[in-house]
């Protein structure tokens, strides 16, 4: 597959187990069809030509899951006076 295809319009021909992709009368690849969501696959020398800033982006995570924050547990009477202090 060449990069001249990158950007371009393409069709798509799916079949029980495979996808091809087509520009008019030349077929580009034919690759295995996805078995589950998610599922990638790359043709061959796909990204060749091309400069890293036409390379789709990588993705980084949007959030990081923190499994337990430690909270200290204080009276209310602490604020208070921290407040009679503050606006004195």
């Amino acid at each position: 597959m060449s990069c001249k295809w990158a950007g371009r319009n393409v069709q798509v021909q799916p079949h029980p187990d495979l996808i091809e992709l087509w520009a008019g009368d030349q077929r580009l690849i034919v690759h295995p069809r996805a078995t589950r969501p998610g599922q990638r696959f790359r043709a061959p020398g796909q990204w060749a030509g091309l400069s890293l800033d036409d390379r789709p982006p990588v993705k980084e995570p949007l959030a990081v899951q923190i499994p337990s924050v430690q909270v200290q547990r204080r009276s209310l009477k602490v604020y208070e006076e921290l407040q009679g202090v503050a606006g004195r």
